[in-house]
């Protein structure tokens, strides 16, 4: 098999081996990829995403679920918030707003959630893992870890900086919660169904599979205990299973709603 690969890596354009792969399109659909590819990895990729996009929605959901790895499947809908670039923490107030009931700020307004992220930031720990996303998502610039953090920084004080990954680390520590970050199903089979079932990590989908967790990489929790105080450690595993997480859906298109269960 390994040989094949090689022999096809070689010669790109062979219409016969990727039409003996995928039978069931169409030759001039294949023949425009190839035009549009070199690599055969793109081209497998392709290829897969438009065979995957031609299966019915229903038979997907079916298929989601049944590989998601489900400890519970609540149903949930969507709790709308502003688009203002303050989104994530609209999300998580309302989240947990609707988690514990009535209008209270639980001690902290929209706001104030803000400022806190903010200031913690500069916490050694989170420094760092600002400074190590930063440098991953501006790999090829001759700037450091500490500029671009000090522009992030700068950029947030002014209001121009939307929330990410850190800022959810920071609150799921302020909150001692689980924070989750759900997708839309069509959201997820449109970048994901086209690959390798490997890559498919579903750890949980809701009752109509309208909404989709991937793996645990998308969930925030608070910061671990020593790792030599086993009592601390049990006693934070304990306190999480016992609070419902706060969920968010993320759009794709850098908004954050919140996401609760639909009531009975």
């Amino acid at each position: 098999m390994n040989d094949l690969l090689q022999a096809v890596a070689a010669v790109p354009n062979n219409m016969h081996f990727y039409m003996t792969m995928f039978p069931q399109l169409d030759a001039s659909i294949v023949e425009e990829v190839l035009l549009t590819y070199k690599d055969h990895d793109e081209i497998i990729s392709a290829l897969n995403k438009i065979k995957f996009g031609s299966i019915p929605e229903d038979e997907l959901r079916a298929c989601a679920v049944s590989t998601a790895e489900i400890r519970e499947s609540p149903e949930l809908w969507i709790e709308k918030v502003p688009g203002d670039g303050k989104c994530l923490f609209h999300a998580i107030h309302k989240a947990l707003q609707m988690i514990e009931g009535g209008d209270d700020d639980y001690g902290m307004t929209t706001d104030q959630l803000r400022t806190f992220v903010f200031n913690r930031m500069n916490d050694p720990e989170f420094r760092l893992l600002t400074m190590a996303m930063l440098e991953f998502e501006n790999a090829g610039t001759n700037q450091t870890g500490e500029q671009l953090f000090l522009a992030y920084m700068q950029s947030m004080r002014a209001g121009r900086q939307w929330a990410g990954d850190v800022e959810l680390n920071i609150l799921a520590d302020l909150l001692q919660r689980e924070i989750q970050v759900w997708v839309t199903f069509n959201e997820y089979a449109k970048h994901t169904w086209g690959q390798d079932p490997t890559y498919r990590r579903i750890r949980q989908v809701s009752t109509e599979a309208d909404y989709v967790l991937l793996s645990e990489s998308n969930c925030s929790f608070p910061l671990k205990p020593p790792p030599d105080d086993k009592k601390a450690i049990e006693e934070q595993k304990k306190m999480l299973a016992e609070k419902e997480p706060l969920r968010l859906l993320y759009s794709g298109r850098v908004h954050y709603d919140a996401l609760v269960k639909a009531k009975k």
